[in-house]
């Protein structure tokens, strides 16, 4: 049996914050498809914040504490690095996805998509973090 391991940098997150931050994701990433793709330009510069810690000028982050904060939800702390891991992945899923629709090439960017939709809904409704287990199997390699 293989044991589980997560990055661990001795910094913590507040894990609503993340959650309500894939929640926001999810949302920009379905309006993107129907509606306007520079929905998902704003995704990327958000993603590339978060990946490079400078989390603290994200506008998902910062909306998502305000909310946080106006219904009274306390923090609950959890180790940032699997977080930070899967924003890094989040950047990257999220720079394929707008190049192969600058590419015209619908059949790989919609696959991206669904993959991206389904890894920001576990996150955002199960607290499932896909970062955390791919970190774990690379970390095991």
């Amino acid at each position: 049996m293989l044991a589980h391991s997560c990055p661990i940098d001795h910094h913590t997150v507040d894990e609503h914050v993340a959650r309500l931050i894939a929640f926001f994701s999810l949302t920009l990433l379905i309006t993107g498809f129907f509606v306007s793709v520079l929905f998902w330009v704003f995704l990327l510069a958000d993603f590339t914040l978060r990946a490079l810690k400078f989390a603290r000028f994200s506008p998902l982050a910062k909306l998502s504490k305000f909310i946080l904060n106006l219904l009274h939800i306390h923090p609950k702390p959890i180790d940032r690095a699997p977080k930070l891991f899967a924003a890094r992945i989040g950047l990257i899923m999220n720079l394929i996805l707008l190049t192969f629709f600058l590419l015209t090439m619908p059949i790989l960017w919609k696959l991206v998509l669904v993959f991206f939709v389904i890894a920001t809904s576990l996150e955002a409704f199960f607290a499932y973090c896909l970062g955390c287990k791919v970190y774990s199997l690379l970390s095991q390699t």
